[in-house]
């Protein structure tokens, strides 16, 4: 993933993050960290330039660099380079600091990330549907803490690569993110192909009981079994608003996505949380369950 720098913008960073003003006025490259950790994997980076949209040619990975990782302020050695990734052995686990540091031209970048909590579905149910109604209707049961402010994402896949079409204007936790993304231009309904982010604002209990429905083509449910892979992601706070910034900045999936594409709203600020650059640094870990979607007959 590289970042492409069209429009004049400015990154606003919350908390530990600052502001950084960038234009198209060729002010000079920055360098760029993407690093998607989870608990599972060790901890890779891409570090690279950002580009002008303008230029024909995209800059190539920055190699040679001398790359630390840092789990919890302790040392865990350099990041080897290797096939346009800097690579560490290391799984961070759940609680864990991950920072991921090096220099570009004298300069110190940084970024840092918490690995959030796991949560757990427990069960998930799906009502039968039938020659008159289109629709799949899932309750999706996770473990919830109620300790804290969670951030997640819900996706039903097809297959590895396909996700399905699922409307999720019927909870309220997916209307608190509508909200949150669109402000006073929020609309009741929420399609989206690619999953959709969530917190538990508003859940109570240990448990918690998502309600989202699957428009389904009559036609392929009466030849065929389907598998459905409901998976919910566990996502650091820096993840979700990197998430919501992209959601919102997107037309064809929020309001204000049109509005910003006909020129009738501002585009959003971009979040990074990659201190002397631009870039995301994030942490997550997923449970997923796998359903069987039988046939019609």
């Amino acid at each position: 993933m590289k970042y492409t720098i069209c429009l004049l913008v400015s990154l606003l960073l919350t908390s530990c993050y600052k502001e950084i003003s960038v234009g198209t006025d060729d002010q000079g490259e920055m360098v760029v960290i993407n690093c998607i950790s989870r608990s599972d994997s060790a901890i890779t980076a891409d570090i690279s330039h950002s580009w002008l949209f303008s230029k024909k040619t995209v800059p190539g990975d920055l190699e040679g660099l001398d790359v630390r990782l840092w789990i919890n302020g302790q040392a865990r050695g350099k990041m080897n380079y290797s096939k346009g990734l800097y690579r560490s052995t290391v799984r961070p686990k759940t609680g864990d600091t991950v920072m991921i540091s090096t220099y570009v031209d004298g300069k110190e970048v940084w970024a840092r990330d918490v690995m959030p909590p796991k949560s757990v579905i427990k069960r998930v149910d799906m009502s039968r549907i039938n020659a008159e109604d289109d629709q799949i209707t899932y309750k999706i049961t996770m473990t919830n803490d109620t300790s804290q402010i969670r951030y997640f994402f819900l996706l039903i896949r097809y297959n590895s690569n396909e996700g399905a079409g699922i409307n999720y204007s019927f909870d309220p936790v997916f209307q608190l993110t509508n909200e949150e993304i669109n402000g006073g231009l929020a609309q009741n309904k929420i399609m989206s192909f690619m999953g959709y982010p969530f917190t538990n604002r508003g859940m109570s209990g240990s448990e918690y009981t998502l309600t989202v429905k699957e428009t389904a083509l009559e036609f392929w449910l009466k030849i065929a079994d389907y598998n459905r892979d409901v998976t919910v992601f566990s996502i650091s706070e820096a993840y979700y608003k990197y998430i919501l910034n992209n959601l919102a900045n997107r037309s064809g999936t929020t309001l204000y996505g049109d509005f910003m594409e006909l020129g009738l709203a501002e585009p959003r600020l971009t979040f990074t949380n990659v201190h002397g650059g631009l870039g995301l640094l994030a942490c997550y870990q997923q449970h997923t369950v796998r359903i069987k979607v039988p046939k019609l007959k």
